[in-house]
């Protein structure tokens, strides 16, 4: 640290450790599919206190434990296995959409309710389907990862940054 009276600056150095070019992308999926499951987590946890649905949110959030775990360690098998899990969901939001057509047809729903049960469905099939497209990019990218390049992100993962905002 380099403390000058005149200027009243403060000046530090930090040691931020560089990734290889091709494993930047493996990296910022990887961060990306963390996020979003964690926040697919929070929403389980919300709707497992709240809903009426207890043992399928359970069984979601479990399936998004084990996505984060799979996108944190750079693992191949779990990441297929939540991948798997997001295809199911959002194929099961367009069934969705047939379901609400036969309720109002069966007159228990009115047309209101049809159209933004529609719309929701839409909404998050495409959500689903976005979100889909960043894990079907990182086990694509896993497939072709190294041993060394495993050791290499998760190492990278793990380092300590210190941010100085002043």
């Amino acid at each position: 640290m380099d403390y000058t009276n005149q200027e009243h600056t403060i000046t530090m150095t930090a040691f931020i450790p560089t990734l290889r070019p091709e494993n930047q992308l493996t990296y910022r999926l990887s961060r990306t599919i963390r996020l979003l499951s964690f926040f697919d987590i929070f929403m389980g946890i919300f709707m497992f206190f709240y809903g009426n649905v207890g043992l399928l949110i359970f069984i979601r959030i479990l399936y998004c434990i084990i996505g984060y775990y799979g996108a944190k360690h750079y693992n191949q098998c779990l990441s297929t296995f939540y991948t798997s899990f997001l295809a199911l969901t959002t194929i099961g939001e367009l069934t969705l959409v047939y379901y609400y057509q036969q309720l109002y047809h069966q007159g228990l729903i009115n047309e209101a309710m049809l159209t933004v049960g529609i719309s929701y469905s839409i909404l998050f099939f495409l959500v689903k389907l976005y979100i889909l497209r960043f894990v079907c990019q990182f086990v694509r990218l896993l497939k072709y990862l190294s041993g060394e390049d495993k050791t290499e992100l998760i190492l990278y993962d793990s380092q300590p940054v210190e941010i100085v905002y002043w």
